[in-house]
């Protein structure tokens, strides 16, 4: 069942999709996970009153795989379903940790608020594992309050530092934050030239832009050289790099980058970089903008990479939308 559900996915055309689901389906047993498996199946076929039975089925024979709580909160639109399980095995650290998980992937600080309920609850059950403090702590960055994922990220290292990878994400999750409170120079005493030196990528670019927020460019670039000679190929590196280029007004070479790594994107993912945009290029000139525009389009972006950038970072801008689209050459209909 699992491979026949990886081979439906491989088809790009629905009806293909439809024409093969039934024998996908014929190789579902009462096992839980090919049962929800199928659940998946009528997903990607828009059956959406099935997969629906489907995760309920699977429920029945396995009341803690929390990923069918998520996705019939996906298809019937609501918590309730995560709701349900909190209530019901409120003991259990798996569902709790993934309920978490759940609630910390939303924005409305309401339910924020949820996910740190779970990953406190969770933290009670297995009061020693590596990541849900960090995980709690990046809620409480989302909700702003800093101050507090400071003292849990200290705390944590207090008990646990260790020479391993964990104590590594702890160290750059707290110089992140010494960073949110403008402390650059705590975010580098905590990213020491030891950690820096481990060559993690998120410890790295951290480090980069700590020294930026102190006006030591020197480091800064050669920290985001560095990081992005070691990992080429990461989204986040290559961002990172951008959006640093575009704050320090080298749109050129932003957009150089950019171009040189479109191949290997394809036209599909052509929105991996608006996040740079939409922090250094929202509020920007539009003078600034349609040059940063035009180098795009000599640089060889395909029209949806156009259409995507005006519409999902200018949006609020129907002027400069306009304009942007009004950059692409007419499309042939021969």
């Amino acid at each position: 069942a699992p491979m026949a559900v990886n081979a439906l996915y491989k088809f790009s055309s629905y009806l293909d999709k439809v024409k093969y689901a039934p024998q996908v389906f014929g190789k579902v047993t009462g096992k839980p996970r090919h049962i929800y498996l199928a659940g998946v199946m009528f997903s990607e076929i828009w059956h959406f009153d099935w997969a629906v039975k489907m995760f309920r089925q699977s429920l029945e024979r396995d009341p803690f795989d929390f990923e069918c709580y998520r996705q019939l909160a996906y298809k019937e639109g609501d918590a309730s379903a995560v709701e349900e399980a909190i209530q019901k095995y409120s003991f259990n650290y798996k569902v709790m940790r993934s309920a978490g998980d759940y609630y910390a992937e939303q924005t409305d600080p309401q339910l924020l608020e949820k996910a740190l309920d779970c990953y406190d609850k969770a933290m009670a059950i297995v009061p020693g594992d590596l990541s849900l403090a960090e995980d709690k702590a990046g809620v409480l960055r989302k909700l702003k309050r800093y101050e507090e994922a400071i003292r849990l990220l200290k705390e944590w290292l207090a008990k646990y530092s260790a020479n391993d990878m964990a104590t590594l994400y702890y160290k750059n999750a707290l110089a992140i934050n010494y960073l949110k409170v403008q402390d650059p120079k705590a975010a580098l005493e905590v990213l020491t030239p030891e950690v820096i030196g481990s060559y993690q990528g998120g410890v790295m670019l951290t480090a980069a832009w700590a020294h930026d927020a102190l006006n030591e460019q020197a480091q800064a670039e050669d920290l985001f050289r560095k990081v992005v000679e070691r990992y080429p190929t990461s989204d986040g590196v290559l961002e990172d790099r951008i959006e640093y280029l575009w704050k320090h007004q080298r749109d050129q070479e932003a957009v150089d980058l950019i171009t040189k790594a479109r191949p290997r994107h394809g036209e599909k993912n052509y929105w991996w970089y608006f996040d740079a945009v939409r922090t250094e290029l929202g509020q920007a000139p539009k003078e600034r903008v349609l040059k940063v525009v035009d180098a795009l389009l000599a640089g060889g972006a395909p029209e949806n990479e156009i259409k995507g950038l005006a519409l999902q970072c200018f949006q609020k801008d129907h002027e400069l939308a306009y304009e942007i689209m009004s950059r692409m050459p007419a499309s042939n209909p021969m």
